[in-house]
C-alpha cells in the first residue's frame, strides 16, 4: 500500500491488530539481539552453528614482549592441507594459515606454487612450538621440515619471526579453531 492510498474499515482493523503484535515481537527481536551481542563483543561462546561462521579464528603467538594474533584460515583436511597457501600473491601481516594433523609426526612441507616467501611454525600437541622454518624459498620442491613430530603448523608471511622475536619454546593459544 502506497502512502496516498486510503484503508478499507476492515484493512485498518486488520492493520490494527497486527501493529502491537509486530511492535512486542520487534522488542524481544531487539532485546535478544542486544544480549548476543553484549556476550560476543565480551568473548562469551554462543552456541549455535550460525555463531560459528561469524568468528575470527586466531593463532596468537604468546612472546616474551606479548601476544601477537594472527587471524587464520584452517586446513583441516588433506586437500585444503594440500593446497595452503599456494597461489598466493601476498599475504597480509598478521594473517595465515594453521594446518591441523590427525597424527602427531613429522610433516614435512614444500613450496611448490607458493608465490611468496613464509615462516613456518611447527607446533606440538602442548601449543609450544618445537620448530621454525624461517623465510621458506617460494616455488621450490625442497621439503622444510624441523625434524619432529608435531600436531600443527603455523604459516605466515615470511620475516614475522624475526620481527616478532618468536623462539623455539614460544607457545601458541588457539581461538575458535578446534
Amino acid at each position: 500500500m502506497t502512502p496516498t492510498q486510503v484503508m478499507t474499515p476492515t484493512q485498518v482493523m486488520t492493520h490494527n491488530r497486527l501493529l502491537p503484535c509486530c511492535i512486542f515481537a520487534l522488542s524481544f527481536a531487539c532485546r535478544d539481539g542486544a544480549a548476543t551481542a553484549g556476550a560476543a563483543t565480551s568473548g562469551a561462546v554462543l552456541g549455535s552453528d550460525s555463531d560459528a561462521s561469524n568468528r575470527t579464528p586466531l593463532v596468537t603467538f604468546v612472546t616474551d614482549s606479548g601476544q601477537v594474533p594472527v587471524i587464520v584460515e584452517i586446513a583441516r583436511d588433506s586437500d585444503t592441507r594440500a593446497r595452503g597457501l599456494m597461489h598466493r600473491k601476498k599475504l597480509e601481516p598478521l594473517h595465515g594459515m594453521i594446518f591441523i594433523f590427525d597424527e602427531t609426526e613429522e610433516h614435512p612441507f614444500w613450496m611448490k606454487n607458493t608465490m611468496i616467501p613464509l615462516d613456518m611454525f611447527f607446533v606440538g600437541e602442548n601449543l609450544e612450538i618445537i620448530g621454525i622454518v624461517e623465510r621458506a624459498e617460494p616455488l621450490t620442491e625442497s621439503m622444510r621440515t624441523v625434524h619432529a613430530p608435531s600436531r600443527y603448523v603455523v604459516e605466515v608471511i615470511g620475516g614475522f619471526a624475526q620481527k616478532h622475536g618468536i623462539k623455539v619454546g614460544a607457545r601458541i593459544l588457539l581461538t575458535d579453531i578446534l
